[in-house]
């Protein structure tokens, strides 16, 4: 008896109320049922730009990394993307740290002065 009652007071307010889903949702319900979420063309433009600026910096990369020996190049990929440890790269090559840690600087070194030398930098231009 008493949930028949409470059955016919929920449909009493939403008769009233014109209220037809509940309010007891989480915030932002009705973009997802209503499916409001449209990016802006603002978001779209940013958007389009991330993308414009990944892929200069991808063939940056690219480029900078055929200024490198093959063993450095190799042992910045190991270490920068895979992020892997110095002693792990050094096991693999049977080498010391220490020369691991050098062809790095040297590295960075070469891929700074090859940066400057294009007058590249970290923001897009």
């Amino acid at each position: 008896m008493e949930l028949h009652r409470y059955e016919d007071r929920v449909k009493h307010k939403r008769y009233y109320y014109n209220a037809y889903y509940t309010l007891d949702a989480k915030d932002g319900i009705e973009n997802c049922a209503l499916d409001w979420k449209q990016p802006s063309p603002e978001e779209l433009m940013l958007e389009k730009e991330e993308e414009e600026y990944q892929t200069l910096m991808l063939k940056r990369m690219q480029d900078s990394f055929a200024v490198l020996t093959p063993t450095q190049a190799k042992r910045m990929r190991a270490r920068y993307f895979d992020k892997r440890k110095l002693n792990d790269i050094a096991a693999d090559d049977g080498v010391r740290k220490a020369c691991v840690h050098e062809s790095l600087k040297d590295g960075l070194e070469k891929l700074k002065r090859h940066f400057e030398k294009n007058e590249w930098t970290l923001w897009a231009q």
